[in-house]
């Protein structure tokens, strides 16, 4: 299936599931107010792919400076606008990929992963791969719940690729741009990891992986993991 916005905004007010094959392109998906749910649930064998699309949770950061990723890492940021239970896609054995124009944006949630949460279901894998132009940035889980993966949070059994893109602006109690659980698998290619943030708030010191935190596997072979 395939859905072109054509410069269109989606406003969603339930979650959208994906069991087959669906490609979203060229325009932006929004929350319906009081909607706090996964926007997203990719399942089993299903694939998402995003390209020219924005991903808004309907957060809305306000601090000191109005620099959100500075914000995000001295940890002066609130939200003056929703804060959800769930993360923006919760893949559940499904595939997703973020091309060129995919951002996944402004999403507090109160569990873990603040954008995106990928876990395995029977022998498929969930995975997320995330390519050159791409972007998961200013995502947090929500402060006093001390979640972890503010930007991804990846949970045993499952994957993420990552090939390009930016991680930025994010924070969580553990992991602020990604958390690895252990069993699970972290590839980096290439991309950037940067200008996240972890610690549940500015007194707790006894918080790991601004950028990434590992329990599970890791294998960086490029790209660059910096000023966290």
């Amino acid at each position: 299936f395939n859905l072109d916005l054509n410069g269109r905004t989606l406003t969603l007010g339930k979650t959208i599931t994906v069991n087959g094959t669906m490609n979203i392109t060229g325009g932006e998906i929004n929350r319906k107010e009081k909607f706090t749910s996964n926007l997203m649930s990719v399942n089993g064998t299903g694939e998402l792919s995003l390209t020219d699309t924005v991903v808004d949770g309907g957060a809305k950061w306000k601090g000191s400076n109005g620099d959100a990723e500075q914000e995000a890492l001295d940890r002066s940021l609130t939200n003056e606008g929703s804060s959800q239970s769930g993360v923006l896609i919760n893949i559940v054995g499904g595939t997703v990929n973020l091309n060129e124009g995919a951002v996944l944006q402004n999403n507090e949630s109160t569990t873990t992963g603040g954008a995106v949460l990928i876990s395995s279901s029977g022998t498929n894998t969930g995975t997320l791969n995330m390519y050159e132009g791409s972007a998961i940035r200013n995502n947090a889980v929500k402060y006093d719940k001390r979640g972890d993966g503010g930007g991804v949070a990846v949970k045993e059994g499952s994957l993420f690729n990552l090939e390009g893109g930016v991680i930025s602006g994010n924070s969580a109690r553990s992991g602020g741009g990604v958390y690895v659980e252990n069993g699970a698998d972290f590839e980096m290619s290439g991309g950037t990891i940067s200008n996240n943030y972890a610690g549940a708030d500015k007194l707790v010191s006894a918080n790991y992986g601004g950028g990434v935190y590992l329990s599970g596997k890791f294998t960086m072979t490029g790209g660059s993991i910096s000023d966290n």
